[in-house]
């Protein structure tokens, strides 16, 4: 059976998008910086830059708010919820896993293994909260973030800037 993982976070772990120390506050800071950069490489204008950041950050968060630590994922136990097709549905509303499924080239499942069902049921409802232009803006940011590394220099160096140098 395929297993299903919680995933979608920039910023290494949950707590760098939960904690509210000073350190944690600064790598939020620093990095909605590093997300308009990235976004300014690919001719964003600088202010529609900043918002798309205040947008990646916003999703992110709340992805990371229904995410599990790295403590609880430690746990086989917690980790390993066996479940039906119709089970997953229930829980993540209206996203078309049949389709998605079959267009991985997996065919018709009746059974998966969902490590975090409360972080699929979030999303499930984000689906219905969160817009499409937003939702464009994010899968944007990782098609770019994922590609970093691949691109021209400025990239690379930016990228390194915070995940290499600051963080």
């Amino acid at each position: 059976a395929p297993y299903l993982s919680q995933g979608g976070l920039g910023l290494p772990d949950v707590e760098y998008y939960t904690k509210n120390d000073s350190r944690s506050k600064e790598i939020r800071d620093k990095y909605l910086k590093h997300v308009a950069n990235m976004f300014r490489l690919i001719d964003v204008p600088e202010e529609t830059a900043e918002m798309y950041a205040q947008t990646i950050m916003k999703i992110e968060t709340d992805l990371a708010k229904s995410s599990n630590t790295r403590l609880e994922n430690r746990d086989p136990e917690k980790n390993y919820n066996k479940m039906s097709i119709g089970n997953l549905k229930n829980i993540t509303g209206d996203f078309n896993w049949d389709l998605y499924f079959e267009n991985l080239g997996l065919g018709k499942l009746d059974i998966v293994i969902v490590r975090q069902p409360e972080f699929f049921a979030n999303v499930g409802k984000m689906m219905d909260e969160v817009s499409l232009y937003d939702w464009k803006v994010y899968l944007k940011w990782n098609v770019i973030r994922d590609a970093a590394s691949a691109l021209s220099t400025t990239f690379v160096n930016e990228r390194f800037e915070f995940t290499g140098k600051f963080l």
